[in-house]
């Protein structure tokens, strides 16, 4: 989970967008994406405190059984859990314009009400290529 919230945290389109209170949540139901941004703005702005961060954990595991406890879970689970949630925090739905399903070399694609799009290809391909990076061991200064 500190991960994932680290990446998304040095993500600076999106570190902005919730940092600085962009978003239009959709009332009390968007307490996952109200206390990410609070998590966020408080890593930007040097106001961090370990309550933060047990706060979002705990509405995290509120609002999905699976990340309840303190057992190692799957990064890659978590940031589409947690994308997915934002997404519809934020007023999204009616189609997910692109996704990719749990087999990463299938994606699926269809008509998204959010920005009236339509489907980018016939609604399901084959992935050719897909960019993962990641850090093993890594030392920061």
């Amino acid at each position: 989970m500190n991960a994932v919230v680290q990446c998304l945290s040095n993500t600076a389109p999106l570190a902005e967008f919730l940092a600085l209170g962009r978003y239009r949540a959709r009332g009390a139901r968007a307490e996952v994406t109200h206390r990410l941004a609070a998590l966020v703005r408080a890593l930007w702005t040097r106001d961090y405190t370990p309550q933060l961060s047990a706060e979002f954990k705990n509405i995290v595991s509120e609002h999905s059984a699976q990340f309840r406890g303190n057992a190692q879970h799957d990064a890659l689970e978590f940031l589409l859990w947690l994308l997915d949630r934002m997404h519809e925090d934020l007023g999204g739905g009616g189609g997910q314009a692109l996704s990719l399903d749990a087999n990463p070399l299938w994606g699926h694609t269809e008509r998204c009400e959010t920005f009236d799009n339509p489907p980018l290809c016939q609604e399901n391909f084959k992935v050719q290529l897909l960019e993962v990076w990641g850090f093993q061991n890594a030392q920061v200064p």
